[in-house]
């Protein structure tokens, strides 16, 4: 089925004077909350398989073309054309879609980062993995309300893992 759509796909960007040189490489390797993605040099579009087995058939269609004309706007101006600027919003019209950016599938993510409880004067904050590593090597973050610099809450532990404070370091 998706076969048949981006074939369809291409003869009627060739129909509107926007074949693409060589037909693009499709990987189904995409993941998380992007439907699609297209790699402009490369000549190659993936897709999220996961979004595609779960939505409708106009999803797959407006993912598709909304990737090959990327790709079509590419290759014909190059650097000058901007990712979801005039020239992909004309040809997205041209073909049939809405210009929009994002999809509105709803999506999982496919991991999601563990949060550090960090407190200042006024109230607990929740760090990522990111920021926590960064604070322990020196980073300070700083709470825009009161202006204190976050400190830890517990032993550097994520939120949902919660490790006492041991006692015996205080006897």
């Amino acid at each position: 089925m998706h076969a048949d759509l981006m074939a369809a796909a291409l003869k009627q960007l060739k129909n509107l004077g926007y074949g693409l040189k060589h037909p693009p490489d499709v990987r189904w390797d995409l993941r998380g909350l992007a439907s699609g993605q297209a790699l402009l040099q490369r000549n190659t579009i993936r897709l999220n398989a996961e979004l595609f087995a779960r939505e409708n058939e106009a999803f797959a269609r407006n993912t598709i073309i909304h990737e090959l004309c990327h790709l079509a706007v590419w290759q014909r101006h190059g650097r000058r054309a901007r990712p979801h600027g005039a020239q992909w919003q004309t040809l997205m019209r041209a073909m049939g879609e809405v210009p929009e950016r994002c999809h509105h599938a709803v999506a999982t993510p496919v991991r999601q980062q563990s949060r550090f409880p960090y407190r200042c004067g006024c109230q607990e904050h929740q760090l990522t993995t990111t920021r926590h590593k960064r604070a322990l090597r020196g980073t300070p973050y700083v709470c825009r309300r009161c202006r204190q610099v976050l400190v830890p809450e517990q032993k550097l532990s994520p939120v949902g893992d919660i490790v006492e404070l041991e006692e015996s370091l205080s006897t």
